[in-house]
């Protein structure tokens, strides 16, 4: 007679599963569906990865970036998915003594990525200087821009890049110290050079962070600045007859709580969502608030999740304007990647897009595909005890 013996895997998965019952028996159930298990790690050169960002084509291509460990010095390293299978990782612009970190991806119209981060480089006994990097690929060649504010000494962080209908590319970023930081926006002329103006701040009472651009029919950028005590949403809108950014109101989103630093989405008809964590009388909740003249941004909660902490959402709008939020949610088996979807007042059940092992993941985000097929990459925290990795996996709604 066989005798089947179950894998080690099996039994933790098993074990993990009736533990999360037990759990959440008698409360809303959180992950309805199976454990991760098409889950891949596809991080391969490089140790201590972190910061993970992910876009995907309208044919189904997706690229990912991340920051990572290599020979003593932080790189960017991306690795593109066609046909359903990972292609040779590259490192981006290696560079002796420099470390590059927080990357961001987008696509143009005939999907070309085109990638920015950080570099920092030592200046001998007296720090360090930061600078934004930009690098794009067209076909398969990849064409290193370089800096685009080599001449700055100030510090430059939180790079974000899009690119509009018309190839123009626009880049923003905060750039300051202490609490004195402005947003700058390098803007690209039908010639391919970079303008750079400052949308916000060079006032020593500023302290703008965060900034987003969003490609509508005028293109956008918001931001936090803090007043006091406290932070507020700002908004600004490009102008191309005079090539400059013109400050403008936010309608409807008075409730939102900017004080959280919502994680900011909008959707084609240029209508704002945040998202964001928060305290709630049985534990961290993930809220989403919608601009409109009902709810004027106020939160709903969003995740399924009523028992245990959960943080650090992100999300996408698909083209039919359903929302996408992923985001890490404890359970007995460790912190966890899970996502959903919904309409801003319904949300499905969550899917458990990590595979369950106990490898402290961090930084989910997500991208989709039409309107059902969500792409989700996340970070296991190397400096919580996790294996430093990257991983990836695709969710079926």
């Amino acid at each position: 007679m066989m005798v089947y013996r179950a894998t080690y895997r099996e039994i933790a998965c098993a074990v993990f599963a009736l533990a999360v019952f037990l759990c959440l028996s008698g409360g809303a159930l959180f992950a309805q569906n199976e454990v991760g298990e098409k889950a891949v790690k596809i991080s391969v050169l490089s140790t201590q990865n972190t910061n993970p960002k992910i876009a995907v084509t309208a044919d189904g291509r997706v690229y990912a970036v991340w920051e990572g460990l290599y020979e003593r010095h932080s790189r960017i390293f991306f690795r593109e998915n066609r046909d359903g299978e990972w292609q040779e990782e590259l490192m981006l612009n290696q560079v002796a003594d420099v470390d590059d970190i927080d990357p961001a991806i987008a696509l143009d119209i005939k999907g070309n990525p085109h990638i920015v981060w950080v570099r920092k480089q030592p200046v001998g006994t007296d720090g360090e200087r930061t600078t934004v990097m930009y690098a794009y690929r067209i076909g398969q060649e990849w064409i290193v821009q370089g800096g685009i504010n080599p001449n700055s000494d100030r510090n430059s962080e939180f790079p974000v890049i899009a690119v509009a209908p018309d190839t123009r590319v626009l880049i923003a970023w905060q750039e300051g110290r202490g609490t004195d930081y402005d947003i700058l926006c390098a803007t690209q002329n039908r010639g391919g050079d970079f303008a750079i103006s400052v949308v916000a701040g060079r006032q020593a009472d500023h302290y703008n962070l965060y900034p987003e651009i969003f490609i509508f029919e005028i293109p956008c950028l918001v931001w936090y600045e803090a007043i006091n005590t406290d932070f507020v949403l700002r908004k600004a809108s490009f102008h191309i007859g005079n090539f400059s950014w013109v400050s403008e109101a936010i309608a409807d989103f008075d409730r939102m709580a900017a004080n959280r630093l919502p994680y900011i989405l909008a959707d084609d008809d240029a209508k704002f969502f945040g998202l964001w964590y928060d305290a709630e009388r049985s534990g961290e909740r993930i809220f989403l608030g919608v601009q409109d003249s009902e709810t004027l941004g106020e939160g709903r909660i969003a995740d399924d999740n009523p028992v245990r902490p959960n943080r650090l959402p992100s999300g996408t709008i698909a083209e039919d304007g359903t929302i996408y939020i992923c985001w890490c949610g404890d359970t007995l088996y460790g912190n966890q990647v899970f996502v959903l979807q919904g309409n801003g007042e319904e949300f499905s059940p969550s899917i458990m897009a990590s595979n369950g092992e106990p490898l402290f993941y961090s930084h989910p985000q997500v991208a989709v595909q039409g309107t059902s097929t969500a792409y989700v990459i996340w970070s296991s925290n190397a400096l919580d005890g996790g294996d430093g990795g990257i991983y990836f996996n695709t969710v079926e709604f």
